[in-house]
């Protein structure tokens, strides 16, 4: 501790005032998660800021990635808060521009690029784009948290192009269970691989709601219930994976999963609420996929 004199109206000295000390260097704050020093030499690209790809970015940039790509084509309805990763003052801003902004303040270690595209629309600006091209040729690795089979299979493409790790994330309706998975380059199946195998039913299907989806007021399309808490289970599983992938081949960084693809239920069938229930898959490629 050390103390200063502060000036008063009535002249000098005014006084002590107590103040600590803190220490906000890179080797003090990242002393104490000594695991995931392999993360500040890494950039991970996320595309999807909704739900589940907002709390994602926080994850990360709280672990000290050291750069984040954060891509999404929307904005921030108020309505979707109680899922979102931040509060009101988000409310009408375009998801990567507010979260970059929010990231550089809160965690000004990592380096941010915010890129507002929206994979498979046409009309949007060629420069986001190139931009967005530029991230995946850099990226050491896609997190996919669009839960969008369309741009699933894009980004699981875009990956075995670049032989780059592919994580993904996905929920079913009421958020009763999610999906985490990952292709590893030369190790396994990809995202359209985990598909047919769920189709033939060696990978599980979580268990879902059968309640119908909703659209509130305001909102431009349907989308399925669910509880903030119950979907971070699965982001929280992501993010382990996706740090596990970054850190392998580091003595004493955080472990690599022995698994490929894991199955939560949070809810049995019938909707009873259940300890979290993980079913770990090895992912083999499939036959009826092209990829390889």
């Amino acid at each position: 501790l050390f103390s200063i004199f502060v000036p008063t109206r009535t002249g000098w000295p005014g006084g002590y005032h107590f103040l600590r000390p803190a220490y906000a260097d890179e080797p003090t704050l990242f002393a104490r998660t000594p695991e995931l020093q392999a993360l500040r030499e890494k950039h991970i690209l996320i595309v999807g800021l909704g739900m589940l790809g907002s709390p994602v970015a926080l994850q990360l940039a709280r672990a000290g990635i050291g750069k984040l790509t954060l891509c999404d084509g929307d904005f921030v309805e108020l309505g979707t808060i109680p899922r979102w990763a931040v509060g009101w003052s988000a409310s009408g801003r375009q998801k990567s521009m507010y979260l970059g902004e929010y990231i550089r303040e809160q965690y000004p270690y990592v380096e941010i690029a915010s890129v507002d595209y929206q994979i498979g629309n046409p009309f949007w600006p060629t420069e986001h784009q190139t931009s967005f091209e530029n991230a995946l040729n850099d990226a050491a690795l896609i997190f996919d948290a669009t839960a969008d089979a369309c741009v699933s299979n894009y980004l699981r493409n875009k990956c075995l192009a670049r032989d780059i790790p592919h994580v993904w994330i996905e929920t079913n309706p009421g958020c009763w269970g999610g999906v985490v998975g990952r292709y590893l380059p030369g190790h396994s199946g990809c995202w359209a691989c985990m598909k047919f195998h769920q189709g033939d039913r060696r990978i599980p299907i979580p268990n879902h709601s059968q309640a119908n989806d909703v659209q509130p007021a305001s909102c431009r399309t349907p989308t399925s219930t669910g509880a903030g808490f119950d979907s971070d289970i699965v982001v929280l599983e992501g993010v382990r994976m996706a740090v596990g992938i970054l850190s392998q081949g580091v003595e004493g960084g955080y472990p690599m999963a022995d698994w490929d693809v894991g199955i939560v239920n949070l809810r049995s069938q019938d909707g009873i609420l259940q300890i979290p229930s993980w079913e770990k898959c090895a992912l083999q490629k499939h036959p009826a996929c092209k990829h390889a």
